[in-house]
């Protein structure tokens, strides 16, 4: 009788364990400060690698590492009716998947479990999320969602359906009237953000957005006078306190995407009180408060910018006002102030990684990663508030490479080898925004076609944008300036009368085509569909 080989049961490989132990590619038992199987054996443990080089390894050098899992705590979903498996099917999808990778490098009550928990209760909310189950499976596969392909067609039919339920449960008379409508509604109304920014449909996006906002609004959440910290204790003890952010960054992506748009509840130009953002703490506890207080001074500069953007124009348009060329006193010292607030941050967040109790996963590492990825670039943005015009971001072109180094980085260690062109998406912004205003505002050619070349091949989603787009817009981009200047090899090969100045931009629902309006140089309008 033929023996049966016997083979050998796989088991996942640990990343952990001390120096010594990774060289000789054996299983460490961790013991501290020495391990037992080093010690065991005469040989000298050199010890544990700290977070703070592996976080150097991100930031300087690209490695792969595996897919994220499903949240712990997630229900089941043996108390959901489906109409019939393929219903099932997007509804796990999206708890598997997409809920996963919504929630980007940072935890979130929402994905994590608030929005399936009301799945299990509100029929709206449950078809939205088999909608946007089946539209991101869809957007997953590779598969553009504007395809004309009959199977495509088919899976968006569904999604289209699903998403019509989701309406019309909303929309139906309650039978009850329950504290949880109004938080339905609003989740409903994130939910359909996504849905619509999937199809390419930005206005229908942007119309749900404005519905959220302006219910959060007359419920007395969004105000100008309101800080972060107001705004978390008017929500304390309710699900609206998880809602509340996902708004305000939504809010604060829209007015990032669409140079016009102002944020919601935004104050008009006054020559004076300028509100800075509030300020940083001496020290963070976790990751996710580093990211929250982040998100807190980006929203508040890209207020500021607006306030400075308004005033510009409106020293152009008033005869009365005395052009000098320079903010009034209000705004320099806001600018001053936010400078402070992001140097702050920087060392909170240095000191925080540097501390020997925090521990970090692998997942928070690169979290930590993005957030200093972000903020090179809002302080790059906040800089150019006083920038005479646009050849002064020549002066900034290191850091502008040093984005392109951390989204590269970034973008390798976020995937594993068999899945490295599988498309991405995430709610929050990640490294597009970074990646598109390096590849708009750095004229050195290698760092922007660095930044281009990463934008192009990322196939992501992120909230509102989308790398495709942006690397469209960005390539047209530079084609435009660095027409008919021959070779170009420093940012100051590009002279100020062939730079572009993005005015505003709109999107053909349902079309792979985007109107830009620019100026370039100090020159009048120019308006261009831009295709991808």
């Amino acid at each position: 009788m033929s023996e049966i080989a016997r083979k050998r049961a796989r088991k996942p490989k640990t990343k952990t364990g001390c120096k010594t132990c990774k060289i000789r590619r054996v299983k460490c038992d961790e013991g501290k400060p020495s391990c037992v199987r080093c010690t065991g054996t005469g040989r000298k443990c050199d010890g544990y690698e700290s977070k703070e080089a592996e976080l150097a390894k991100l930031e300087a050098s690209p490695q792969t590492s595996g897919l994220s899992q499903p949240r712990v705590g997630m229900r089941g979903i043996s108390g959901v009716l489906f109409g019939d498996g393929q219903e099932k099917r997007a509804f796990e999808f999206f708890r598997h998947r997409t809920a996963v990778e919504m929630s980007g490098f940072f935890p979130s009550q929402f994905w994590d479990g608030l929005l399936l928990q009301a799945s299990h209760s509100e029929p709206a909310i449950l078809h939205a999320v088999i909608a946007l189950g089946s539209l991101h499976e869809l957007y997953s596969d590779g598969n553009s969602v504007l395809s004309g392909d009959a199977d495509m067609s088919s899976k968006r039919q569904f999604a289209l359906q699903q998403s019509n339920k989701a309406i019309r449960y909303l929309t139906k008379p309650s039978t009850t009237c329950t504290p949880r409508s109004g938080e339905a509604i609003l989740i409903s109304c994130l939910l359909f953000v996504c849905l619509e920014t999937f199809q390419g449909n930005h206005n229908g996006a942007m119309a749900h957005l404005e519905s959220g906002l302006k219910i959060l609004g007359s419920m007395g959440f969004l105000k100008p006078d309101l800080d972060a910290n107001t705004i978390a204790a008017k929500g304390k003890g309710s699900d609206q306190q998880n809602l509340i952010p996902l708004f305000c960054r939504l809010d604060m992506q829209a007015s990032t995407y669409f140079p016009r748009r102002q944020l919601f509840y935004n104050s008009p130009f006054e020559d004076h009180d300028f509100p800075a953002g509030p300020t940083v703490p001496k020290e963070f506890s976790s990751i996710g408060e580093a990211n929250t207080s982040l998100q807190s001074q980006v929203y508040a500069i890209v207020r500021y910018i607006q306030l400075v953007r308004q005033y510009h124009e409106s020293s152009r348009l008033d005869p009365n006002m005395k052009v000098t060329g320079q903010l009034p006193r209000g705004l320099l010292v806001a600018q001053v102030e936010h400078k402070k607030q992001l140097s702050r941050w920087l060392t909170a967040m240095n000191g925080f990684l540097k501390d020997p109790k925090a521990t970090l996963t692998p997942r928070e590492l690169r979290g930590a990663v993005l957030l200093k990825m972000h903020q090179i670039t809002i302080n790059i943005m906040l800089a150019s508030t006083i920038f005479n015009d646009q050849t002064e971001y020549d002066d900034l072109t290191g850091e502008f490479e040093r984005v392109t180094v951390l989204a590269a980085n970034l973008l390798t260690s976020s995937n594993c080898s068999e899945a490295e062109q599988r498309p991405y998406c995430s709610f929050d912004m990640s490294v597009i925004p970074s990646l598109y205003n390096a590849a708009c505002r750095c004229r050195d050619p290698v760092v922007r076609r660095k930044a281009i070349a990463l934008l192009s091949n990322s196939a992501r989603r992120e909230g509102i944008w989308d790398s495709d787009v942006s690397a469209a817009i960005a390539q047209r981009i530079m084609e435009i300036e660095e027409e008919g200047l021959g070779t170009i090899t420093t940012a100051k090969c590009v002279p100020m009368e062939s730079r572009i100045h993005i005015l505003d931009k709109a999107f053909a629902s349902g079309e792979r085509k985007c109107f830009v309006r620019f100026q370039k140089g100090r020159q009048g309008l120019v308006e261009e569909w831009i295709t991808w």
